[in-house]
Order: C-alpha cells, then structure tokens, then sequence
C-alpha cells in the first residue's frame, strides 16, 4: 500500500515493521528525518549503486538509525547469500526497515521480500507475492524471482 501522507511517498509492506521506496539522495536532510521519524523506521538499507546516502551514513555513524549499504546489480543475483543474512539479521534485530533502491521496486523488493519471508514464516514464493501485492509493479527482475520462487 502507498502512502502519501509524510514527508516522502513510501509503501506500507508490512505496518510498522518494513518499508520500501526508491532512492532519496536528492531530498535535503530534514526531509529525510522527518519521514524516518514519521514511519519509525530503526534501519534504513540502501542497495543501489553508485554511492551510500551520506546524511545516512552519519546518522547510523552517531547511531540515530541503523544503515547498511549493499550495493547490488539489478540484473543476475550474485550476493544471495548476503542477503539472506541479511534479512535475517535484520528481522532478529526488530524494529522497523526501511529499503531503498534507484526505483524501490527490484533491488528494494528482493530484500523486502526475503524480510517477509522470515517475519511470516512464508515461502520465497509466497513472500513475493505479498511484497508484490503491496508494492506493485515490484520485482519485475526474472533473476531475483527465480531466486525468490526456490527459497523454501
């Protein structure tokens, strides 16, 4: 589900525990906070090339929010199992998520997916579809679906 009631557009994939959106480099500082503050995002993960977000950077730097960069093709899947350690780590660690990518919809849907699939005890199949149902249009890559449809 889209919301547009803060400071930034952002999909709703599971309230008050993931988010999904594409880049926000561009957006000044405050903006930023205000939007992480309003959705009570703990972690935001940034998995699009070229260059980590440097207002986030900092703010994880002075543990304001927890931030990971890993930047990722959005072609072949060469770190599968990074991100399932990922998403694992970041589910064991509660709070809220936000992930971020150029679009939100690949690169953003893939570890959206993967979080989904350890919160709800899914299939990979069944978590794409969910992530798909609340964020459309996502994980159009057929690399990170085939992936996605062999995770038990």
């Amino acid at each position: 589900m889209r919301l547009t009631d803060g400071p930034f557009p952002i999909y709703e994939i599971i309230p008050g525990r993931l988010y999904q959106r594409g880049k926000m480099h561009d957006f000044p500082a405050e903006r930023k906070l205000r939007g992480l503050v309003r959705y009570g995002i703990t972690h935001a993960v940034v998995l699009a090339p070229p260059h980590p977000d440097p207002d986030l950077v900092a703010w994880g730097a002075a543990d304001i929010i927890g931030y990971t960069y890993l930047p990722i093709p959005d072609g072949r899947l060469k770190k599968g199992d990074a991100l399932l350690e990922l998403a694992h780590g970041l589910v064991m660690e509660g709070g809220c998520v936000l992930t971020m990518c150029n679009a939100g919809r690949n690169r953003s849907g893939l570890l959206s997916a993967l979080i989904v699939r350890e919160l709800l005890c899914m299939t990979g199949a069944e978590a794409l579809e969910h992530v798909r149902l609340h964020r459309p249009e996502a994980l159009a890559n057929t690399y990170f679906e085939e992936f996605l449809r062999s995770l038990p």
